[in-house]
């Protein structure tokens, strides 16, 4: 009873949560735009918008995110039938309650989009795997690969102790799986996720900073911009064709999104303050990789400022390097830490409430009008029902299928 209390104090960190949410707000955003909900796409500001957005890299951090806490979680309790009992049991209780209200919100108001084997195997987890992502919600698909490694964790959580280089060895089996299953459309992406959920749990089991350093700033503004600017110029993409690669576009995670690992490593590494003896090596590689492909752009004759993207690329790239002189506290990350208390909820919400509304709003309402009410509709809906079933519904069942445990 006390040594479980003593864990949760540990592992839970508001500084990661307000990473959390923000991921999740951004991958919200993003989608009121791109799939042009309210008539966004005609909204003046449509283009700025997707231009700071790093929607798809949010999830990979979720990955991240995930990883880290189970680790922290569960690393130091031993390997044993009843603790197997008590994670399982705990993720579900995180995941399916919720899940299932999302699953019936993105089926019962478009029941007649969906065939019976493929509502079935959203109740089984099985989107991207044996059947197709409902449209009405295609956020579910990173469901069914978190739900995969919290599997594949009882493996590694049962040898971790007796394995030296335990991560080493993990990442070099992920690698090989990658390129044996490399045209593999199911497997594949699983499997890059997967590298992400490690590296999340290899920096769990890194040492805090010491308390001298404890409230050191860091340039986390700047780490976020060249992460922008890397994403704008699709480096993995480069880097696959510098050495004769191609990816399949159509995945949901690709062979080049392994690019964004040293990234999201840095800026979770520093949000949660860890410390990392090769840091500055790893600073190196971040800014390295969008400055080789910048300056390949720029050697090969390509019109930069022709291409609005690239100028947004550029922007990024120079303002992430001013911003190594501009530091920032990580602990800033607990200001927003409330809205990663509710960002599971936002991230499986959002979608079909901004679906359905939009499709109703839209039989009544045009231009500014539509934009303005659906969206403040939207964000209203969301929050709401976001806060209602993350902080209060799940406590409730939390209490109610692990009072044993509490």
């Amino acid at each position: 009873m006390h040594s479980e209390k003593v864990v949760k104090i540990k592992v839970f960190d508001n500084k990661l949560e307000g990473l959390r949410g923000l991921c999740a707000i951004v991958v919200a955003i993003f989608h009121v735009f791109s799939f042009n909900f309210f008539g966004a796409s005609k909204a003046s500001f449509f283009w700025p918008v997707m231009h700071i957005q790093f929607a798809h890299i949010a999830v990979l951090i979720f990955f991240i995110i995930s990883g880290y806490v189970i680790g922290a979680s569960h690393f130091n309790e031993s390997f044993n039938l009843n603790n197997v009992k008590n994670y399982l049991k705990k993720r579900f209780v995180r995941l399916y309650p919720m899940y299932l209200i999302s699953l019936a919100i993105s089926i019962i108001f478009g029941y007649s989009l969906f065939s019976t084997p493929q509502i079935l195997g959203h109740f089984l987890f099985l989107q991207e795997f044996f059947v197709k992502t409902i449209s009405s919600n295609p956020v579910l698909w990173s469901l069914s690969y978190e739900v995969f490694y919290y599997l594949i964790f009882l493996c590694l959580w049962a040898i971790h102790k007796k394995t030296n280089n335990f991560y080493l060895n993990a990442a070099f089996i992920g690698v090989v799986l990658c390129l044996i299953f490399y045209s593999n459309t199911a497997i594949n992406p699983l499997l890059i996720g997967w590298g992400f959920w490690l590296v999340g749990l290899y920096i769990s089991s890194l040492k805090d900073i010491s308390i001298d350093e404890k409230f050191d700033k860091k340039a986390i503004l700047g780490y976020f911009l060249v992460l922008l600017a890397t994403y704008q110029l699709q480096s993995g993409g480069f880097f696959l064709r510098l050495i004769k690669l191609s990816s399949d576009e159509e995945r949901q995670i690709n062979l080049p999104d392994l690019i964004f690992i040293p990234i999201c490593a840095l800026i979770v590494i520093e949000i949660t303050c860890k410390k990392f003896k090769n840091v500055n090596l790893l600073k190196l590689v971040v800014f390295a990789i969008p400055a080789i492909n910048i300056i390949a752009l720029l050697y090969f004759k390509h019109d930069i400022l022709g291409n609005e993207n690239w100028v947004y690329v550029v922007a990024f790239f120079l303002l992430s390097i001013l911003m190594l002189f501009f530091k920032s506290s990580p602990y800033s990350f607990e200001k927003i830490s409330f809205s990663g208390r509710m960002s599971y909820a936002i991230y499986i919400y959002h979608f079909p409430i901004g679906f359905f509304l939009s499709i109703y709003l839209s039989n009544h309402l045009t231009g500014i009008p539509l934009f303005v009410i659906g969206l403040f509709c939207w964000v209203i809906l969301t929050i709401g029902l976001s806060y209602f079933t993350e902080i209060k519904f799940q406590p409730f069942i939390k209490k109610l299928l692990l009072k044993s445990h509490s």
